[in-house]
């Protein structure tokens, strides 16, 4: 797979997956904006927030995107609707589901005084199906037009060699070397907006939960089959 030199990639993912790291790093190596999920206003390309308009650390030199946001198949639906050739190419950040489904749930158990078991199984066993809708899309494109990027690595102590691999991989002329890297996921993290902290008790019922349902030896499987 390669990305087009006239047209952008889709960048798909769960929520909490990774998507908004990559992003940072598409844009600092081809000097190319990301766009946001489609209908969302308050998710401009990361060259436009806040720490890169002082830092100036990602420099754009083309308004042609280098990639397109998605969370959902309707995030794809959208972008297919406005007649992008590009969406026949694809790039999956996978997550730990455990890790993934449980962060994003937190977020939207915050403002919650209480959160009974009930209601954690019953939003468990809905983002599950949400997260699978990722996996279930990209296994419907054609194994050339489509290439997976792990968020653990991405993350992981050999993330330089990583992120130059899949670079090349998808056809991408650029090498960021440990200290390029180091600071592109740190201005990453920098524009994201940060939320208090849950109680320990609840990210341990959460996590529970999502792992009694899925794993991500299932997902694997799911994806290699």
């Amino acid at each position: 797979m390669k990305v087009s030199p006239t047209g952008p990639i889709l960048i798909c993912s769960y929520p909490r997956s990774g998507n908004h790291m990559l992003r940072a790093v598409l844009e600092y190596a081809t000097r190319r904006p990301t766009l946001g999920c489609p209908e969302t206003t308050n998710d401009p390309p990361i060259f436009e927030r806040g720490p890169n308009r002082i830092e100036k650390l990602i420099s754009i030199e083309s308004d042609l995107p280098v990639g397109l946001k998605m969370h959902s198949l309707r995030d794809f639906a959208l972008w297919e609707r406005q007649g992008l050739e590009s969406v026949q190419q694809m790039l999956l950040i996978t997550r730990d589901p455990v890790e993934a489904i449980s962060s994003h749930l937190l977020r939207s158990f915050r403002k919650k005084w209480f959160v009974s078991d009930k209601e954690i199984c019953r939003a468990v066993a809905g983002q599950l199906s949400f997260y699978l809708e990722t996996v279930i899309l990209f296994r419907s494109y054609d194994e050339r037009s489509r290439f997976r990027v792990s968020f653990e690595k991405l993350k992981g102590p050999d993330s330089t060699k990583y992120v130059n691999g899949f670079l090349r991989e998808i056809g991408i002329d650029a090498s960021l070397s440990e200290d390029e890297l180091k600071n592109v996921l740190r201005l990453s993290k920098d524009s994201q907006k940060s939320l208090k902290p849950v109680s320990q008790s609840l990210q341990n019922r959460v996590k529970k939960e999502v792992a009694r349902i899925v794993s991500s030896e299932q997902i694997e499987r799911l994806l290699e089959d």
